[in-house]
């Protein structure tokens, strides 16, 4: 295979994979179908089987394309942030900041796969998943050791406690049709995070 060609089989895949995105975001992944993706990148049916040979192919895709611009997005916040607390509250902006510009469909893959029952979708997405709350855990760790963070947290929980804030303020923001903009609770999202790491531990 040539180097042109290989590069062009890239383009490609890029562009089927960024349609299935749009697909999924309007209609879900029920309404994701071979035949609409050939017509949204102008393709044959018989064309898109030659980069994804099935619908569980382009989720692979899809999931793998998510991991990557997530990461961009988190690894951006951690390098903006100086101390830990500050590197928290960029990646929970920047993570709801991601979701919305992409209108969810990480968390609409996340709800296919899990119901979908496939093994392999279910333990690719759940890759992604835990090197989110490794790095999250990471970050919560640094803050432990700088003082920043109460040493009685629980870094794991606390991971996972953030994961559960945005996954919960996605949901709701579908319930409402989009109609309050994630990013205007990015603040009281933060504020009660902050509150329950750095906070007085509880006495008796």
């Amino acid at each position: 295979m040539t180097t042109t060609h290989h590069e062009s089989t890239l383009v490609r895949r890029r562009e089927i994979i960024d349609c299935a995105r749009r697909i999924i975001a309007t209609r879900g992944a029920h309404g994701l179908t071979t035949r609409d993706l050939a017509h949204g990148v102008g393709l044959s049916e018989g064309a898109i089987y030659r980069h994804f040979r099935s619908k569980k192919d382009v989720l692979l895709g899809l999931i793998d394309e998510i991991e990557e611009t997530l990461f961009e997005c988190i690894e951006r916040a951690k390098e903006e942030g100086d101390a830990p607390l500050e590197q928290l509250a960029n990646v929970l902006r920047e993570h709801l900041s991601y979701t919305e510009r992409r209108r969810g469909v990480s968390f609409i893959v996340i709800s296919e796969v899990l119901s979908n029952g496939d093994r392999q979708l279910r333990h690719r997405m759940h890759l992604v998943v835990e090197r989110y709350l490794r790095t999250v855990e990471g970050i919560l760790q640094e803050g432990i050791q700088s003082g920043q963070i109460r040493p009685t947290i629980d870094p794991k929980a606390a991971a996972i406690a953030l994961f559960g804030l945005v996954q919960g303020a996605v949901t709701l923001w579908h319930f409402t049709a989009r109609e309050v903009p994630l990013a205007q609770r990015y603040q009281a999202l933060w504020e009660v995070y902050r509150n329950g790491i750095v906070g007085e531990a509880p006495h008796g």
